[in-house]
């Protein structure tokens, strides 16, 4: 324990979305990275190189999910009061 208060002084991202994240105070904020969508394109892109070794290469992008948790907020020093 480093004695700073999440997420008020220090904000905490983690990834995979593991399921322990859902027991931690506050919630953990994660990403949830779709593992079996990126092997399929992995073995996909594997098999096309195999079989065609000169094609060109392959740029490919899955995005994760964003898992919202209580363990994230802006910097102290940019939090805006609303008049």
């Amino acid at each position: 324990h480093a004695g700073l208060r999440v997420p008020e002084e220090l904000s905490v991202i983690g990834s995979n979305n593991i399921l322990e994240s859902r027991y931690y105070l506050p919630q953990l904020t994660t990403f949830d990275f779709p593992v079996e969508t990126i092997a399929d394109r992995i073995v996909g892109l594997l098999l096309e190189r195999m079989s065609d070794p000169g094609r060109e290469l392959t740029c490919s992008v899955i995005n994760p999910v964003w898992v919202p948790g209580g363990s994230i907020a802006p910097p102290p020093n940019r939090i805006r009061k609303t008049p």
